[in-house]
């Protein structure tokens, strides 16, 4: 009797080993551990960029109402009466508006003051806008 015994030795690998899959999950959870952190002050510098241009634009709204009324009618009183807008309110915490008239000579300074709270509690640098308005011919 003749018996053939077939060697099954595979010259080619099949599939992945189990040491290749726990490598590239500790390189997965590794590019993870990097990332998330890196992401979460990237949204937070987002949010914290968008918020500061509200205020400025928010500020220069302010300052052109204000520019755009007569010139008798540009005092501290009716600088007091504006308020800030609720819109923004809700974007910026403890935002404070302070709106101020200062007559010079033959003009008046306008100063607008937008100061607000990070999200941590911690006071923010404010957007501080002025401007100086002249009467025109028929004003004078």
């Amino acid at each position: 009797m003749n018996c053939v015994f077939h060697s099954t030795v595979r010259s080619e690998r099949r599939g992945l080993g189990l040491i290749e899959l726990l490598m590239a999950a500790i390189l997965l959870s590794t590019m993870f551990v990097v990332a998330v952190p890196t992401l979460r002050i990237a949204m937070t510098t987002d949010r914290q960029n968008a918020r500061q241009t509200e205020a400025l634009m928010t500020a220069s709204n302010v300052l052109e109402r204000i520019t755009l009324k007569p010139w008798d009618e540009i005092t501290s009183e009716t600088a007091a009466e504006i308020a800030l807008p609720t819109s923004i309110a809700d974007q910026l915490p403890d935002a404070q508006l302070q709106v101020q008239v200062e007559p010079r000579d033959d003009a008046k300074q306008i100063r607008v003051l937008l100061s607000w709270q990070g999200t941590a509690g911690e006071q923010l640098a404010p957007i501080r806008l002025t401007t100086w308005v002249y009467p025109t011919g028929e004003e004078l």
